[in-house]
């Protein structure tokens, strides 16, 4: 602004001091009418009445005498009205880079500010007024408003309405070991509507977190849940409130219509469990006629990797839909329902090499497939297409869930897997999956060349992965990989405009770890859009019902 007001003043100066020469000079009319017109050289000066009394030598002596009195200072203010001219037109520019500059500041800043507890704090307050926003912050920190102890929010489970699920008490392993889903629905459709209604306001916390209800009875549940919490957060953990802002950031996108207008629904919402646990949809569970449920792997607790996977899943769900041609029939579930493990555990037994985490996680994951197909069965009509994805470590929790299920789903992925236990898995005919065509079940698994970290798990671990790519990290022979499975490319397909993925990262990260690629670069994870890891995949979910058809997929594919 300082530049611009600056630059007009010069031009104000430079007119003044043309004015003047040129009244001087008898050349009025040589001053600019407009700011932005550049003043032209120096003009021959007219002589008044008296030159024609002069010889030509004597006209010609005054005009260069007149010329040099002014030439000098008519160039001089010329020059400075010229640069000022610039310095005007440059000036929206030039602002505009400022502003992007300021802009991009504020995106960062709210970004580190929303990653703090205060951030998640005032995310979960969502639309509240500023006062509100203050209040949940202050019970969020201190657990008090004003001098005013708060004990949160309170959430019980045990009522006499459960005694024909649970028997006399609600069990303390509820979570881990929910009652079968067919048992589930049969109950529920015993209550009375106004039974229903109480313990969906009442008893949140159960209701939305029991496999074989229906979604859209789950999804009522989990919010006031989210609610109850929003309104009185004292006491609660920070890897809560940073699931709940999560979570309530991916519910405020649900009718952005830039990303394709889809309904959400909190499919469960475990802030109790040792590690806090929670499910989301991408779609209306309840009528879809194809689900897609993603599992995630290491360092993939539902506080840490909500945000992540948020954006992966609803890659998967706009590619879909583009395939399709039909965003409303199908769905896309992000499953975080388990504690993974921690790189920094590795050598331990809660560590990735170890099986313990994927199978205690498993029990829930099948119970959560199972229930999906009982609640169609009970609450609505037909049975959806089912289709699992899976990544990392979330490869084995998902194939051991895949040998507990009551239902077989119809297709399954893995992304980048760290391999699978053969005591839980020993072949491929172990997991509940159809056969694709005759004897030829639909097990899919990508692994792009680049993605070492996970090889080198499966190799320590001695799990057997469902491609080769293992065998091939530091010159190991390493874990035999499973014969059956079908396996195509994340190496990029030029022909079609698809990107390669260079590491391990379902979404590309800024400042990527390339160590045994380890994360993947911006734009180059395995759910990115526009990588042809995410095509292909998103190509085998969407199959015609029915059919073994893969139209349109690459032809990279291949069994080995």
């Amino acid at each position: 602004m300082i530049d611009t007001e600056m630059a007009f003043s010069s031009i104000r100066t430079a007119e003044a001091k043309l004015s003047e020469i040129a009244d001087e000079i008898g050349r009025v009319g040589a001053v600019p009418r407009y700011w932005n017109e550049v003043p032209t050289p120096f003009p021959p000066p007219l002589l008044d009445s008296r030159g024609d009394a002069m010889d030509t030598a004597a006209r010609e002596a005054m005009i260069s005498h007149i010329r040099n009195m002014y030439e000098y200072s008519w160039t001089a203010a010329t020059n400075e009205w010229k640069q000022a001219i610039e310095v005007a037109l440059n000036a929206p520019q030039k602002w505009g880079a400022l502003w992007e500059r300021r802009r991009s500041s504020e995106d960062k800043l709210r970004s580190s500010l929303r990653d703090t507890p205060v951030g998640h704090l005032s995310v979960l307050s969502g639309n509240s007024s500023s006062v509100g926003a203050k209040r949940t912050i202050a019970l969020g920190l201190t657990g008090e408003i004003r001098g005013v102890k708060s004990e949160g929010a309170n959430f019980e489970i045990q009522h006499h309405l459960f005694e024909n699920l649970f028997g006399t008490r609600v069990p303390d392993d509820w979570w881990e070991s929910p009652p079968a889903p067919d048992q589930v629905a049969g109950w529920w459709s015993a209550l009375e509507p106004a039974q229903r209604d109480l313990l969906i306001t009442e008893r949140s916390l159960l209701i939305g977190n029991l496999p074989g209800l229906p979604f859209e009875v789950r999804d009522q549940a989990n919010r006031e849940t989210l609610r109850r919490i929003a309104a009185n957060p004292a006491g609660i953990s920070s890897d809560v409130a940073r699931l709940l802002s999560g979570i309530q950031l991916a519910v405020d996108r649900e009718n952005n219509v830039e990303i394709g207008d889809v309904d959400r629904q909190v499919v469960s919402l475990n802030i109790y469990a040792d590690t806090v646990c929670a499910s989301l949809s991408y779609g209306d569970l309840d009528q879809v006629e194809r689900i897609t449920w993603l599992a995630a792997g290491m360092e993939s607790d539902a506080a840490a990797a909500i945000r992540t996977w948020d954006d992966a899943s609803q890659n998967v769900h706009t590619v879909q839909s583009r395939i399709l041609g039909a965003a409303g029939k199908h769905a896309v579930v992000l499953w975080l329902g388990y504690d993974t493990p921690k790189l920094a555990d590795v050598a331990t037994s809660k560590g990735v090499l170890s099986s313990s985490k994927a199978e205690r996680g498993s029990v829930r994951f099948a119970a959560e497939l199972d229930g999906a197909f009982e609640s169609r069965k009970a609450f609505t009509a037909g049975l959806p297409v089912m289709n699992v994805g899976a990544h990392s470590y979330g490869v084995n929790t998902a194939a051991i869930a895949l040998t507990r299920t009551k239902y077989p789903v119809d297709s399954f992925t893995s992304f980048g897997s760290a391999g699978v236990d053969t005591s839980f898995v020993p072949e491929i005919r172990a997991l509940n999956v159809k056969d694709r065509a005759p004897g030829q079940p639909a097990v899919f698994a990508v692994h792009a060349n680049d993605d070492l970290l996970a090889s080198t798990g499966a190799m320590l671990s001695g799990r057997k992965t469902f491609d080769d790519h293992a065998q091939r990290v530091i010159g190991s022979a390493g874990p035999r990989s499973m014969p059956g499975v079908l396996i195509f490319s994340a190496e990029g397909d030029n022909k079609q405009g698809f990107t390669e993925t260079d590491g391990h990262s379902v979404i590309g990260e800024a400042g990527a770890t390339r160590i045994a690629g380890s994360s993947a670069t911006v734009g180059h994870g395995y759910l990115d859009l526009g990588t042809q890891s995410l095509e292909s995949f998103a190509l085998i979910t969407s199959r015609p019902i029915g059919t073994d058809t893969f139209d349109g997929f690459s032809e990279s594919i291949g069994k080995r």
